[in-house]
């Protein structure tokens, strides 16, 4: 874990932190600045576990950009991937379950433009195409898939011209 980008990174996590607090989310740990030796933007980690998935709840439907993990709590699958959509965000999501077939229902079903199974969403890998969906990206994916965004296909076919004493009566298909 390292610092959040810059100051104003570091005010928008506390203002989450505050809003939590304010929507009656129970705080386990405290999100809070922290004054270190070295120059830089740091915070504490912080969890947070609420009662119910509230799709008012401006805490629980926003993109947090700092070290949060929220609990909520859910009855089966087909909720917990209901909560999963019910936000305007998909960057990335994670599953720990030793149940196979509920990891491949969770990738079919998670809008998300990256699923981990039994790892956290933490260090995506390079080797693979990642990107955002919803308003966490625009559906194109990134790292060694990049290329393919930014590109366009272009083909071009060439006949150079014959000089004027060849004879092209052994070529089939052409009339002159």
């Amino acid at each position: 874990m390292g610092p959040l980008v810059d100051q104003r990174a570091v005010d928008s996590y506390l203002l989450f932190m505050g809003m939590a607090k304010r929507e009656g989310i129970e705080e386990i740990m405290r999100g809070k600045q922290l004054q270190r030796g070295k120059p830089g933007h740091y915070v504490s980690p912080a969890i947070h576990v609420a009662k119910a998935f509230d799709h008012k709840s401006h805490f629980l439907v926003s993109e947090i950009f700092g070290p949060n993990c929220t609990f909520i709590p859910y009855d089966d699958i087909e909720e917990a991937i209901s909560i999963a959509n019910a936000t305007e965000y998909g960057l990335a999501s994670c599953l720990f379950t030793q149940d196979r077939s509920i990891y491949e229902k969770c990738v079919l079903e998670v809008e998300s433009g990256l699923m981990n199974w039994n790892r956290s969403t933490c260090g995506a890998s390079p080797k693979l195409p990642f990107g955002g969906v919803k308003n966490s990206g625009n559906y194109r994916p990134a790292a060694v898939a990049a290329i393919d965004a930014c590109v366009y296909t272009m083909t071009s076919l060439e006949v150079t011209p014959a000089p004027q004493d060849s004879d092209l009566s052994s070529i089939k298909g052409l009339e002159l």
